[in-house]
C-alpha cells in the first residue's frame, strides 16, 4: 500500500510517499514504480522502503538486500527521494486515501457486473478544461474534449447506455448533463463517497487529496479516458502500464468508418515510451 503524508512544514514537496517491498523479489520492481509514479504525479517526495518479511512484525532495511546508492541513481531525476522520514512526521496518523479509492472502485465494479460490462474512468474536469482547452495544437489535432464529445467518442466506439462511467470532476455540472443523458451511470466522487467521507477528504483535505482519489481510481479502471492530454494522463497511464492495465484510450479525430478501439490506444502503450517502462529496472 502507498500511503500519502501530508505536511505544511517541509519546503518545496507536497507530502511524503510511504511504502513497503511485500511477497518478495519478483514483486519489487512494480512495487517500486508504482511508489514512483504516485510521488512523481502528486509532487510528493519519496521515502525509501523497508522490507516487510512474512513473518509478521520483521522488516529488513532496503540495503540489506539491495544497492541503495544503485537506486537512487537511477531515482535521481524522476523523482525527489529521502532515505527516510522526517522525524516529526512519524508519528502522524495517516489519512485512509487508498481505502476509500479502493471502496469506489469495488462500487463502480459491482454496478458494471450487474450490468455485464466493464467500468470506464474518464478524466474530466470542466474548471481545468475552460482553463487549459485551447482548441487545436499545431497540426490541427483537438486538444481536448467537453463532456457532449466524450459520450459521442464511447457511443461511436460500442459503449451502451448501461456503461458505468466515473469522471474525475468533484462535483456536477450542468456542462456534464449531455454526457449523463448518453451514459446514465455516469457518476463523480462525490456521488459515491458517504457524507461523512465527502466532509473529510473533500471539504478539508484541499485538491491533492481528491486527485489522489481520481488517480487510484483511474488507475484501476477497466478502461481509462483522457479528456485533455497532461501530467494526471501521464501518471495515470504509467500507472496502469506498471499493473498490465493497457485499455488507455485517447480521444481523436479519426474519420475512418473502420476505425476500432484499438486505434484509439495510447501511444504510451503501442509506442512504450513512457518512463514507466524504464521503472523495470530499478533494482536490477
Amino acid at each position: 500500500m502507498v500511503i500519502l503524508l501530508k505536511v505544511e512544514e517541509v519546503e518545496q514537496s507536497k507530502g511524503f510517499i510511504i511504502f513497503s517491498l511485500t511477497n518478495g523479489p519478483e514483486y519489487h520492481i512494480l512495487q517500486i514504480a508504482d511508489a514512483v509514479v504516485v510521488a512523481r504525479y502528486l509532487g510528493a517526495t519519496l521515502v525509501l522502503p523497508d522490507i516487510k518479511s512474512s513473518k509478521s512484525g520483521y522488516s529488513m532495511n532496503l540495503g540489506d538486500v539491495y544497492d541503495v546508492e544503485n537506486i537512487l541513481n537511477k531515482l535521481n531525476g524522476l523523482v525527489k527521494v529521502t532515505k527516510t522520514l522526517p522525524p516529526q512526521l512519524s508519528t502522524r496518523n495517516t489519512p485512509t486515501i487508498q481505502e476509500i479509492a479502493e471502496s469506489i472502485v469495488q462500487n463502480l465494479q459491482t454496478w458494471s457486473h450487474e450490468s455485464n460490462g466493464q467500468f470506464v474512468a474518464v478524466d474530466l474536469r470542466t474548471e481545468v478544461l475552460k482553463i487549459e482547452c485551447n482548441g487545436k495544437d499545431k497540426s490541427g489535432r483537438k486538444q481536448c474534449y467537453q463532456g457532449d464529445e466524450i459520450g459521442e467518442f464511447l457511443k461511436k466506439n460500442g459503449f451502451g447506455q448501461e456503461t458505468v462511467v466515473y469522471i474525475t470532476q468533484t462535483k456536477w455540472s450542468t456542462d456534464l448533463n449531455s454526457l449523463i443523458y448518453m451514459f446514465p451511470k455516469t457518476y463523480t466522487k462525490e456521488n459515491i463517497m458517504s457524507a461523512t467521507e465527502k466532509e473529510k477528504f473533500l471539504s478539508s483535505e484541499g485538491i491533492e487529496i481528491e486527485k489522489a482519489i481520481d488517480f487510484f481510481v483511474c488507475s484501476q479502471s477497466d478502461i481509462f479516458v483522457p479528456s485533455v492530454s497532461g501530467l494526471f494522463y501521464e501518471a495515470v497511464a504509467g500507472m496502469r502500464i506498471v499493473s498490465g492495465k493497457n485499455q488507455t484510450i485517447v480521444p481523436s479525430e479519426i474519420v475512418s468508418s473502420s476505425a476500432s478501439l484499438s486505434d484509439y490506444m495510447s501511444p504510451y502503450v503501442t509506442k512504450k515510451n513512457h518512463f514507466a517502462y524504464k521503472c523495470y529496472c530499478l533494482v536490477n
